[in-house]
Formats: structure tokens, sequence, C-alpha cells
């Protein structure tokens, strides 16, 4: 048997600026901010926000590896401490529609609605886990591998639950809907549970060169820190991860290759949205939303060794990761997303790296083709295919 013990402590800053796109304001006239005339024509309105934070993170982890009989088995205890100081600014502004835009100052101001949509929380998590993981010869051409891990976490996070207004701020008041006077502040909450996830990857070899392959896994998670960045907490209690996969192998001194179909399907995602009104005067709106993500593919990987020193990697997937279960309501209306493309995927991906090996020397290419990707939800917006 041998002991593995590792740790790592990490520090962070981080620091991101993103600008959104929030609607285009037809047939305005406007100063430009810079003082140097009049711009008239469409605007485009344009949220800004500023995400700064603090990370720590400790990880803690042992590993017992052991052979007995026909099994070959590890048994592991980790723990991963993450503490978080986290808050994100925003902004509004509008700026002409034309190469290199310059702001304009539109409603007598040049930037307005202040953290309307603003994110925080600090707090900790802290996860500790035990798994234990099998390879299981059974006989000589049928193996299997497995697995169990239980993780008891717990965390401790302060949420500002108040409703975002334009202008707003900790230590900021406002008028609720029943006309009473509220003042912006921290919640502070806890939450403990047990994630838990199993696996087994059979394998059959049929003859020497070929045979069958598979693969279950079931995964169970509840919400981490970024689930509470918002004004509510997550509205559910847990993520079930489910993924099946049933293929062939075939190895010879020439090509290794594996051919699989794939099931997979993830519920209880949790999201948070600015949406904006059709009436651009509106402010925007933050809103929480339920999803979920079901996909079927097929991969083929292969690895070819045509002659000494070259070899070629090859892979092809085809597969259509869709939206279940994704709605939700903001200004009086309800949007729903279900069976929509998932943004950012491709339903075709394909690897080629050849490599050449002489003595000390490597001389390898990668080349990579994604087929095309929707940027929002509604799939009406994409790149194509690169």
């Amino acid at each position: 048997m041998k002991l593995a013990l590792r740790a790592k402590f990490t520090t962070a800053d981080n620091g991101v600026t993103n600008q959104l796109t929030m609607g285009v304001v037809e047939n305005a006239t406007a100063p430009y901010a810079d003082g140097s005339g009049t711009y008239t024509g469409n605007l485009q309105r344009r949220l800004s926000q500023i995400d700064l934070s603090t990370v720590n993170d400790f990880f803690f982890s042992s590993e017992l590896r052991g052979i007995w009989g026909n099994h070959i088995w590890r048994l592991g205890l980790n723990d991963i401490y993450s503490h978080v100081d986290y808050a994100r600014s925003t902004t509004q502004y509008y700026h002409e529609i034309a190469p290199n835009p310059k702001k304009v100052v539109y409603d007598g101001r040049v930037c307005s609605d202040f953290n309307s949509s603003t994110e925080y929380d600090k707090g900790f998590e802290n996860r500790l886990a035990l798994y234990l993981m099998d390879t299981w010869n059974i006989v000589r051409n049928v193996k299997v591998d497995y697995g169990v891990r239980l993780e008891y976490f717990h965390l401790d996070v302060n949420y500002i639950p108040n409703r975002r207004f334009s202008d707003f701020y900790l230590g900021a008041t406002y008028t609720d809907a029943d006309g009473k006077t509220q003042t912006v502040a921290t919640t502070n909450h806890t939450k403990s549970g047990l994630n838990y996830d199993f696996t087994l990857v059979p394998t059959w070899s049929i003859t020497r060169n070929f045979g069958l392959t598979g693969e279950i896994h079931f995964l169970r998670q509840y919400r981490h820190l970024e689930g509470y960045l918002g004004t509510e907490l997550p509205f559910y209690s847990y993520r079930p991860f489910t993924l099946g996969r049933a293929g062939i192998f075939y190895n010879n001194a020439y090509v290794n290759l594996v051919s699989a179909f794939t099931y997979g399907r993830r519920t209880n995602d949790y999201v948070r949205l600015t949406v904006m009104s059709d009436d651009v005067s509106q402010n925007t709106a933050m809103v929480g939303a339920s999803s979920g993500i079901e996909t079927i593919g097929w991969t083929t990987d292969a690895m070819l060794y045509p002659f000494k020193g070259f070899q070629l990697h090859f892979m092809l997937t085809l597969q259509s990761p869709k939206y279940t279960g994704y709605r939700f309501e903001a200004f009086g209306k309800e949007y729903t997303f279900d069976d929509k493309t998932a943004t950012q995927q491709s339903k075709v991906l394909i690897e080629i790296d050849p490599s050449y090996t002489y003595k000390r020397f490597n001389v390898w290419a990668n080349f990579r083709y994604f087929s095309k990707q929707y940027v929002n939800v509604g799939n009406s917006v994409y790149f194509n295919g690169r």
C-alpha cells in the first residue's frame, strides 16, 4: 500500500469588466459626452458590469492505494475550503451606432441606473469528502471500474436580499411595496448538506483487440456560494447530473479507437438574468430562473500510428445539447426557452492532432473545428462555424 498526501493554498484578487448590449433607441438626438457636437440617429444602450473579488482557497488530500487479489483500489479523504468576497457594480450608458462609437448624454446623464443589477456575496464554503474507487478484474477479459464519493458541505454567506434599484448601495434607503422605509443591508445564511456521486465503468474484451465499454455516472450536488449572488436564495435543494455512455473499442499496433454514444442530463440549474423591457425607458430587472440541459451525442476518438515516430489523433463529436425547463417571468411577460440549443455549444466538433518524434525532437500541430454556436438563449444570434 502507498499513502499520498497533497496540500495547496491560493489567494487571488480578480477584476473583470463586461459591456453588454441592452437594446436600441431609435431616431434619438443627444449631445456627445465629450462636448464635440450633437448626434442624431440610433443609440445603443449598454450595461457595464465591473466585478471585483478576493478568493482564498485551501485544499488538502490524502489517498491510500493498494492491491488486493483482483482489485486495485484507492481510498481517499479530501477537504476543500473557499472564502470569497465578491461584488459586482453596474451602470448603463448610451453611445452612437458607428465604428469607434462615442458616448452621448442621454436623459441628462452620461451614466445612469447605478447598481440596478448588482450582485454581492461574502462568505465561505467547506467540503469534506470521502471516496472509494476500485478496478475489479472479474475474469481475464472482463473488468469493472466503480466508485462512490460522499461529500459533507457547509456554507456561511452574507448576501443582499433587497430588491435592486437605481443608485443602489449598502446603507441606501428606499420605500418598499407596502410603503415602509427599508435600508439595504446584508443577511446571513447558512446551509449544510450531503453531496454524493456514483460511477460504474464496465469493459468486456470480446477478442484480444475488440470489445465493448460503457459508463454510468450519477451526481447530486447542492448550490455553491455563487448561488447566493442575487436577491433571493436558490429555490431548490440540489442539482442531479446523470450521464450514460455505451460503445466499442478496437486496438492493434496501428490504431487505438473508441466509438461511443452518450446521453447526459442535468436539471435544477439556477441562473440570474438581467432582463430589459421592450420599453427602453424602464430600468432593467434582475430575475432568477431554473433550467436544465439534456443531450445525446456520438464520439469517435482514434489514435493512428501509420509508421515509426508518427502518430495522428482524430476525434469527431456529434451532439445536440438542448435546454429543458428554462422559463421565467419579467415585466408581466412569460419567457420560455425549452428545446433551444444551449449557448456556446457546437453540434459538431472535430480535432486533428498530427505529431512526429525523431530522437529528442518532436514536431506537432493542433487543428480544431467548431460548428455554429448560439450566443443567446433565444437562438437568434450566433457565431458561424470556424
